[in-house]
């Protein structure tokens, strides 16, 4: 829900499981990794519209052993 009231990413898919396919500004994507976010830089080609220069694909994945801080830590990131 977080993510999808953003307009700073956007989700590639409808959510529907623990995994999320987001595009993001890449240097978003910088910010967070350096902020101690880790997360996985998923295929461009399997995007329609592919991405431009400044933008990077990404993969967010949870489990039950993700604390909820953790998910609230990257949402005020996001933000």
């Amino acid at each position: 829900e977080g993510l999808r009231r953003s307009n700073r990413v956007r989700l590639v898919y409808p959510a529907e499981a623990n995994e999320l396919f987001v595009v993001m500004p890449r240097s978003m994507d910088e910010q967070l990794r350096a902020a101690g976010a880790n997360y996985f830089e998923w295929m461009p080609d399997s995007l329609d519209g592919g991405l431009r220069e400044d933008e990077v694909f990404v993969r967010l994945v949870t489990s039950y052993a993700t604390p909820p801080d953790a998910v609230d830590r990257l949402l005020a990131a996001i933000k």
